[in-house]
Order: C-alpha cells, then sequence, then structure tokens
C-alpha cells in the first residue's frame, strides 16, 4: 500500500505501513467486510455493473482504470488510517497533559488561548480547524526542553 508520495503529504508518518507485514492476505480485509449484508448486496451489485462497463471498454483500458482506482482506494485508506492513528496519538499525549495538575503558566496559556478563539471572527468549526492546526504543529515538533524552575 504505497501510494506515490505525492498524494500523501499529511499525514508526515505513515503509520499504517509500520504495520504491514512483508507478506499479507490481500483479500483478508475484503473477506470480513463482506460479512456484513448491506456492504455484501453492494458489493454485488458493484461486480455486475463492472462487468457491463467491462465488456464495453474491455481490454487495456479497462485495467489502466482499474488500476487507477485501486491505487486512489488505497491512497484513500491510507491516509484515512494514518490521520486516525495521528489523533490517538494527539488524544492520548493531552490525556496525559490532563492528568496532571497544571501548573500556574499552563492554566494561564490555557486561558490566553481561550481569549484569543474567543475574540476572534470565525465560525466555531474555523477555530477548531485552526486550534487542531496549531496541536498537530506542536505534536509534530520535537520535544521542548523543561524550562528550569
Amino acid at each position: 500500500m504505497s501510494p506515490s508520495p505525492s498524494l500523501r503529504r499529511w499525514p508526515s508518518v505513515n503509520f499504517l505501513a509500520d504495520l504491514e507485514p512483508a507478506q499479507r492476505d490481500r483479500y483478508a480485509f475484503d473477506d470480513l467486510a463482506l460479512r456484513e449484508p448491506q456492504l455484501r448486496r453492494a458489493y454485488r451489485k458493484f461486480q455486475v455493473l463492472g462487468r457491463l462497463l467491462q465488456g464495453k471498454v474491455g481490454g487495456p483500458d479497462w485495467v489502466r482504470f482499474s488500476d487507477a482506482r485501486t491505487e486512489f482506494q488505497t491512497a484513500l485508506f491510507e491516509v484515512a488510517f494514518n490521520l486516525g492513528f495521528e489523533n490517538g496519538i494527539l488524544r492520548t499525549r493531552s490525556e496525559l497533559v490532563r492528568q496532571k495538575h497544571p501548573s500556574d503558566t499552563e492554566r494561564t496559556l490555557r486561558d490566553e488561548l481561550r481569549k484569543v478563539v474567543a475574540l476572534a471572527e470565525v465560525s466555531a468549526d474555523r477555530a477548531i480547524v485552526a486550534v487542531l492546526g496549531l496541536a498537530y504543529a506542536l505534536a509534530e515538533a520535537p520535544p521542548a526542553c523543561e524550562p528550569e524552575r
């Protein structure tokens, strides 16, 4: 599952590749997913329509189309997996920080950030995107040295 690097710019780490064994059963996931009745029906409908299209298009054009579709679906899955994994890392880090009692400096930073967000003339959704962008940047940065107290 290695789409071209231009498709996967972010997240910066490919967690899925780290979990993939060198030799894997390519169809095990499909077999598991197709146990769901609605997905199985949709898949059968897709197969029927695919055979009709294959008959009309046929030959090398069909193979190129199928390869491009597979590469696209692989890239989508990889990005979704990696984003979910990074969100899990961020959540774990934030929960670890919340377990400790915040220092006065941390409380001040939190309060100042809340003021900035409250005063910003953007929608709540856009504010969340901006704050998450900051969180991702901080999570990606190398750990800073603790200041001496």
